[in-house]
């Protein structure tokens, strides 16, 4: 039986696993980059070209659009790190995978606010 989802379930979760993607990609650059949040944001910055406030932003509501995604893919791998453009930017076949589990797992679910 195959569960079809509504735009706003699919929006809701990729709004979530958009924000979870970044906040993961800032704690393996850190690490790997061996630097704090404020350095780290500061490297986004001058490497990708993209605005302090926009970057500080995707803290929040997730990469919203794709030359981001790609820009921190890219910083990435110069660090040896894969950063797939989907964990930044959730395919709709992710977010449904995602929705699915989500039904088989009720008590574990958390959402970003």
């Amino acid at each position: 039986m195959t569960t079809t989802y509504t735009p706003t379930n699919i929006k809701l979760m990729r709004n979530t696993l958009a924000i979870n993607g970044f906040q993961s990609f800032v704690r393996i650059m850190k690490e790997r980059a061996c630097c704090k949040l404020p350095e780290l944001t500061q490297l986004i910055v001058s490497e990708t070209g993209f605005e302090f406030s926009e970057v500080r932003a995707w803290k929040k509501h997730g990469v919203d659009n794709r030359s981001a995604a790609l820009a921190l893919c890219e910083l990435a791998e110069k660090y040896n790190v894969y950063f797939g453009l989907h964990m930044l930017i959730p395919t709709q076949e992710v977010c449904e995978a995602w929705l699915t589990w989500e039904q088989k797992h009720p008590d574990t679910v958390k959402h970003a606010a």
